[in-house]
């Protein structure tokens, strides 16, 4: 056991500035979860009234006993398994500022919750089709999955034909996928982002259900699913947005917001690119559009990237050789505004003879192309 726990001193010490001393006292708190939450668990188990009947499932199903886990045979297996249920014992010890009997409570209350609700197998369960359009996963940033909410879907007469019900299980049901999908092994990445659009969002758009079942999701979240959020976007904000997140903020402490990024209308697409690769946003949102995917379908010798600054013309010369037959030029583009001129320049000869542009462009904010079996010489990529 003594090479694990080094192993895992190692990985929270990735997060130690966060947290100061606690992570010095982390052995000896983690002890002290695990003794507590195990007998906790136990006498649930005997206990004829309790929600929990039946051996313990988690996120991911990894939240078992730590003698199962030293039994696994493969090392590496073995370490991997400590590690996830660790980190998710570390996020409700965070979740409760490091109050160990408020850690367990809480864990605790997020089993018998899973077992009222019967959440093990709501990832089987089927939803009407109005509720795709609502929300989904795309790819991943930096800390995780990302997962986008689109408020202005919300048919409150397709959605809440019955009461809140159908609407919260989906929900609930798209966070656990997304937990599905998240790295435990990994306490500094093992997060998610998720993405609010609130495009065509009105001051009356929310009706008495919608409101309602924000309301209840928000608390579902914060004590199911603790210290599982990265950040949170806000785009496609509506003129009111801002003045009522102000004075909401007013009431929040510091560390949660600086989860929020607030984006005003149309202008989100730098912020989403802090921390979202290019190539992992979706077309709606700036993200390079479907039909351009063929060059990722590629293999591809050699690849440049560049990081253009606005505002000035920049020339990115590339030189093909005579040796260099069939040679295949593949590129893409995307500028932050609908303001970028393109163009490939070829020349044959040397100091710049033979000028002759093969390719232009103007006012583009994304492009992907090619130039196929090029001949040799230098070629010029102007961006102005």
């Amino acid at each position: 056991m003594s090479c694990e726990k080094i192993e895992l001193k190692e990985k929270f010490k990735d997060v130690s500035g966060d947290y100061d001393k606690k992570i010095d006292d982390l052995e000896s708190m983690m002890n002290e979860f695990n003794i507590k939450l195990q007998n906790e668990i136990s006498m649930k188990l005997e206990d004829e009234e309790s929600l929990i009947k039946s051996p313990v499932k988690f996120w991911q199903n990894i939240l078992i006993e730590e003698d199962q886990i030293n039994s696994i045979e493969d090392e590496e297996e073995r370490n991997r398994m400590f590690l996830k249920r660790a980190c998710i014992l570390f996020k409700f010890l965070v979740a409760r500022e490091f109050n160990v009997d408020k850690a367990v409570s809480q864990l605790v209350g997020a089993l018998e919750w899973r077992y009222e609700e019967k959440i093990s197998g709501i990832l089987e369960e089927t939803f009407g089709e109005h509720f795709d359009c609502l929300g989904y996963l795309y790819k991943t940033d930096k800390d995780g999955p990302c997962c986008y909410n689109v408020y202005g879907n919300i048919d409150s007469k397709k959605c809440f034909p019955n009461g809140l019900d159908d609407f919260i299980r989906w929900r609930i049901q798209l966070m656990e996928k997304t937990i599905e999908l998240i790295d435990f092994t990994n306490i500094k990445h093992s997060y998610s982002t998720q993405i609010h659009d609130y495009d065509n969002v009105g001051l009356l758009s929310f009706d008495a259900n919608a409101k309602a079942a924000s309301k209840t999701l928000i608390k579902i979240f914060q004590n199911y699913y603790p210290e599982t959020l990265s950040r949170k976007y806000f785009i496609n904000v509506p003129y009111f947005f801002k003045t009522v997140y102000n004075l909401i903020c007013l009431w929040l402490d510091e560390k949660t917001k600086q989860k929020f990024i607030v984006c005003s209308q149309g202008n989100y697409r730098e912020d989403l690119l802090v921390n979202i690769p290019l190539d992992n946003i979706p077309p709606q949102y700036g993200g390079f559009k479907d039909d351009n995917k063929k060059i990722d379908q590629i293999e591809i010798k050699e690849l440049n990237e560049y990081t253009i600054k606005s505002g000035k013309t920049e020339y990115i010369n590339l030189d093909i050789d005579e040796e260099s037959n069939s040679t295949n030029i593949y590129f893409k583009l995307l500028a932050l505004s609908k303001d970028i001129s393109f163009s490939i320049e070829y020349y044959s000869g040397d100091e710049g003879e033979g000028k002759k542009i093969v390719y232009s462009e103007n006012k583009i904010d994304q492009l992907s192309d090619s130039l196929l079996q090029v001949n040799p010489g230098r070629y010029t990529f102007c961006l102005d």
